[in-house]
């Protein structure tokens, strides 16, 4: 499901929007400098607060989605993972945001349907193709926490 390809496509994309971000944040402190060379302390305080307000969207806009989702996918790549067979008891249509990512939740039973207790909650990756999976289908998921990484159907014998 995840390649090295995409991780160093995200790593890319970071980057670049670390560079973006930097120069309007390297112009204002060039800006706060001379402001206070000068001692304009308006100039100064309007730059200082103009500063911040760059640097905390910039980052919760631009740069905290990408990191967080190289993360997954790092995670994904290279962490510890677990595999998990089961049934496709039941799928989202819709996704949901959890710790930063858009995920689609999902229910794999690993033993007795009618039980509850056998029921492991899953999140399939939001930013994927939907995989096409019927309800009752057997899947072997790998999985690191409770985020797949990826998956294979077996044969309903």
């Amino acid at each position: 499901m995840y390649t090295k390809q995409d991780f160093d496509d995200l790593t890319a994309q970071l980057k670049k929007r670390r560079l973006v971000l930097s120069v309007p944040c390297v112009l204002l402190l060039g800006g706060i400098v001379f402001s206070l060379c000068i001692r304009l302390m308006w100039l100064t305080i309007t730059l200082t607060i103009l500063l911040g307000i760059v640097a905390i969207f910039g980052h919760t806009m631009f740069l905290s989605p990408v990191s967080v989702y190289r993360r997954h996918v790092d995670h994904a790549l290279y962490g510890r993972v677990r595999k998990t067979e089961g049934c496709l008891k039941e799928m989202e249509e819709n996704a949901v945001w959890r710790d930063g990512l858009m995920l689609v939740p999902l229910i794999i039973n690993i033993g007795d349907m009618k039980n509850e207790e056998d029921d492991r909650l899953f999140y399939f990756d939001g930013r994927r193709p939907h995989p096409g999976w019927e309800m009752g289908q057997q899947l072997c998921l790998t999985s690191y926490d409770k985020l797949i990484t990826a998956w294979e159907t077996k044969s309903n014998e």
